[in-house]
């Protein structure tokens, strides 16, 4: 989790997605970077004053452990289905927040559980 942004140095080259043009960029390894946010095992940097996300498979050139989503099996339960919702959502963080999301989330949930409808559509994304 971050508490402010985090300057690091690219450990390697690593395939950026530019903000907002969504053009794919080469950023070369030692690079600078500062993590502006970490959201779900994704990462928002910026590199010379432009603005980039770094998908979660390639954390490891920011210097920052790869995040496996949780593993759901195809007949879960609405309760395994939930509780690996919840798994995830304890990993996103908003620097804007300064608290992380699940954190939010438990505090607005007050006994109810999450759309049922959402979730399975979620779940049947590819």
């Amino acid at each position: 989790m971050l508490d402010e942004p985090e300057t690091v140095t690219l450990t390697r080259d690593v395939v950026a997605i530019l903000i907002p043009a969504g053009t794919k960029v080469e950023l070369p390894e030692g690079a600078s970077a500062v993590i502006t946010q970490a959201l779900g095992g994704s990462f928002t940097v910026q590199v010379q004053g432009h603005l980039f996300r770094i998908n979660g498979p390639d954390a490891d050139a920011l210097g920052k452990q790869v995040i496996v989503g949780p593993d759901v099996a195809d007949d879960a339960s609405d309760d395994e289905l939930e509780k690996a919702v919840w798994a995830q959502l304890r990993t996103c963080y908003d620097p804007e927040s300064r608290s992380t999301s699940s954190s939010w989330a438990w505090s607005t949930k007050a006994g109810s559980s999450l759309p049922r409808p959402a979730m399975r559509r979620a779940r049947a994304a590819p």
